[in-house]
């Protein structure tokens, strides 16, 4: 695998991740805010279970679509609150992929480690956290101090995200001298586009995924975005409630952001990605796979 630049480290700043344990947004993403036809879209981790009505709801997503093209100004109607247009840039598509695919073995490891995940198997992550596991860029703390026992542990939540899109392969200092995989790959998003910044923008993961005037599955789409950068509406987060600024870091939530057009909305936080928020690095040890890191921040 290609080796990255190291400086992809070098240009993060510190940065505020919201990591409090809280309660997911009480409404989840729809259907219509999932497009099961993109090559490079998250996993829902119950997808199985939803495919049927991901399928039923494409065409109506479609038309929804057309009309907010159509029809930019729409965020007036319904009683909706409008802020103003942020001011317009060029849009910065970022087309990643999953290389994560092209290993069998690690894609076994990965599915196996997802169903832990979903089924809060503490087990599993208590075997394969390394002994020295980093887990913070300060004093150090032991996986038992992530609450493994709690189902509605942070924890849980934000692996579930690190893992619901791609990996990328990096030999990244850890184990120089072995196979390391991160996850998600949109951590090493800055070594592909160089005009990230990681703490001001907000990478997309998914084609067609509906921007909605407010941050709920039933308020109307003003736009979509396709696997691209756009930014974070700082702005917008004091309109939200703790839980749901909380839920921002998970596959529950809604993400406030700004496209390239200026304007202002939210996205389903399960397609939308921090370049540094957390992420999972993984190597493997004689046959087991391990867990060195898992973090976020810079």
């Amino acid at each position: 695998m290609n080796v990255r630049l190291q400086t992809a480290i070098g240009a993060l700043v510190a940065v505020v991740i919201l990591t409090a344990c809280g309660s997911a947004s009480n409404q989840q993403p729809d259907p219509s805010d999932l497009d099961p036809s993109s090559t490079t879209n998250a996993t829902p981790v119950n997808e199985s279970t939803e495919a049927e009505e991901l399928s039923d709801s494409k065409q109506d997503d479609e038309s929804t679509d057309h009309q907010a093209a159509d029809k930019p100004d729409a965020s007036v109607e319904d009683g909706y609150p409008t802020k103003p247009r942020a001011e317009s840039v060029p849009r910065e598509p970022l087309q990643l992929t999953d290389e994560g695919s092209a290993s069998a073995d690690f894609v076994a490891f990965r599915n196996t480690l997802r169903q832990a995940v979903q089924d809060r198997d503490s087990t599993f992550i208590r075997a394969i956290a390394a002994p020295d596991i980093r887990l913070t860029f300060g004093l150090p703390i032991t996986i038992e101090e992530l609450d493994l026992d709690n189902p509605n542990a942070p924890f849980w939540k934000h692996m579930e995200k690190a893992l619901a899109t791609g990996c990328a392969s990096e030999i990244f200092g850890i184990e120089p001298e072995r196979e390391t995989w991160v996850c998600p790959h949109v951590f090493l998003a800055p070594g592909e586009v160089s005009a990230i910044d990681p703490y001001e923008d907000i990478v997309i993961v998914g084609e067609n995924i509906n921007v909605r005037i407010a941050p709920t599955a039933d308020s109307p789409v003003i736009d979509t975005v396709s696997n691209e950068v756009v930014r974070h509406d700082y702005d917008s987060i004091n309109d939200l409630t703790e839980t749901q600024q909380q839920a921002m870091s998970t596959i529950e939530g809604w993400h406030p952001i700004i496209t390239s057009s200026g304007q202002r909305g939210f996205v389903s936080s399960q397609y939308a990605y921090s370049p540094i928020g957390h992420r999972a690095f993984f190597t493997k040890e004689g046959d087991a796979w391990q867990m060195n890191v898992f973090i976020a921040g810079d």
